[in-house]
C-alpha cells in the first residue's frame, strides 16, 4: 500500500510540475456606466514575457480558443459578445501548417 501511495504521490507531483502557471497572465477588469443601470465591462490581459493567448476566433481545427465564461446573475444581463482589442498577429505553430490569430 505504501508502494502505491509513494507511486500516486510521485506521478501527481509531476503532472504539476508540468502544468503551466497561472502567473503568466494577469486579468485587470475596468467598468465604465454608459447609462441608468448600462455598463461596459473591459477585460485587459496583461501577459509576461513572449506569454500570449489564442484568440477567440482560432479556428475549428486549431488550438483551443481563449473562452470568456460568466456566471448566470438574474441582476445581470449580458447584451452582445466579448470583442477582442489589442494586437494581433498570426503565427505559424510548430504542430501545424496554419497561422493562427493570437494576441500579445
Amino acid at each position: 500500500m505504501f508502494k502505491q501511495m509513494l507511486l500516486l504521490t510521485v506521478l501527481l507531483a509531476s503532472i504539476a510540475g508540468y502544468s503551466q502557471s497561472s502567473r503568466q497572465v494577469k486579468w485587470d477588469v475596468a467598468v465604465k456606466k454608459l447609462a441608468d443601470k448600462t455598463y461596459e465591462v473591459h477585460l485587459t490581459a496583461n501577459l509576461s514575457g513572449k506569454w500570449h493567448i489564442y484568440s477567440q476566433n482560432a479556428g475549428v481545427d486549431g488550438p483551443l480558443p481563449t473562452v470568456f465564461t460568466f456566471n448566470n446573475n438574474p441582476l445581470v444581463t449580458l447584451e452582445g459578445k466579448v470583442k477582442e482589442v489589442g494586437k494581433m498577429i498570426k503565427k505559424k505553430e510548430p504542430t501545424t501548417t496554419r497561422d493562427r490569430p493570437i494576441q500579445h
